[in-house]
């Protein structure tokens, strides 16, 4: 890509190391205005007074909201986007995505941690919080390929193997972007819940959700809600997932093969 200006918008896809990247990352790209969450909102003044040829943008929501009351997840997905385009009709795109069953048990895993208190398989499936058409990635990438002339495909488990130097041949043969050194070993976000500790949770919520609103906060600020005890309290604690877990994951896996040779072909491959 020629060497202009530049805006990078990272969408996400969930449970592929999004904070992790937001708060190590991206913030340490050099000559790059880098903005996320709540710091959207800075005044834009500010900002202006920086003296930065790039901007980038990263915000897991862009790639919906997997869980709401109003819409399905890629019908949340398509909306975003289609706002993106209005918005930001030149921005480059980069999105992450990870294995079709090693998403969705990830997923339900933090549905979870968030207060709910569903079975695994009454996660997954027709009129469930995730169905098919959710996890259809081919119907992704051709909504964002033919809005962004410039859409950038990552594979979550590649990320794994080669850690940052996957983004720093990125941003460095894509848009001649380096970073200043950072450790790659930083402590990692949203520590996620496994085996009879998740089950325990689950089972817990629907009591700790009758609990005054207030209460809840108090417990929460104070880091002492069952899931701030569970994660943090008794971390030691480390339960393997059951079988049950392993096999919904290899289920899916195997159901959305063909979907995943689809994103393999469109992948970047730098």
């Amino acid at each position: 890509m020629e060497d202009s200006s530049k805006l990078i918008i990272h969408i996400g896809l969930h449970k592929t190391g999004t904070t992790f990247l937001q708060y190590t990352y991206f913030k340490s790209l050099k000559d790059t205005l880098y903005m996320h969450g709540n710091s959207f909102f800075v005044p834009w003044k500010e900002q202006m007074d920086k003296d930065n040829k790039n901007m980038l943008l990263s915000y897991e929501g862009f790639s919906g909201v997997a869980w709401n009351n109003k819409y399905n997840w890629i019908d949340s997905f398509e909306i975003n986007i289609e706002a993106l385009q209005r918005f930001f009709p030149d921005a480059i795109i980069l999105v992450i995505f990870r294995k079709h069953g090693d998403l969705a048990l990830s997923m339900y895993k933090q549905y979870i941690n968030e207060g709910k208190s569903c079975k695994l398989n009454e996660f997954y499936g027709d009129n469930a919080v995730i169905s098919a058409k959710d996890l259809n990635f081919e119907r992704r990438i051709n909504f964002l390929e033919k809005r962004f002339n410039h859409v950038y495909l990552l594979n979550f488990e590649i990320f794994k193997i080669k850690g940052f130097s996957y983004f720093d041949n990125l941003f460095s043969k894509e848009f001649n972007l380096k970073r200043i050194a950072i450790e790659e070993n930083s402590k990692k976000s949203n520590k996620s819940l496994s085996g009879s500790k998740l089950d325990l949770l689950r089972k817990i919520n629907p009591v700790y959700n009758r609990l005054p609103t207030k209460l809840r906060k108090t417990f929460r600020y104070a880091r002492i809600s069952p899931r701030d005890v569970l994660q943090n309290k008794l971390s030691f604690w480390n339960p393997k997932d059951s079988q049950d877990f392993q096999d919904f994951k290899d289920k899916l896996n195997k159901e959305f093969a063909q979907d995943w040779k689809y994103f393999e072909s469109k992948q970047w491959k730098g």
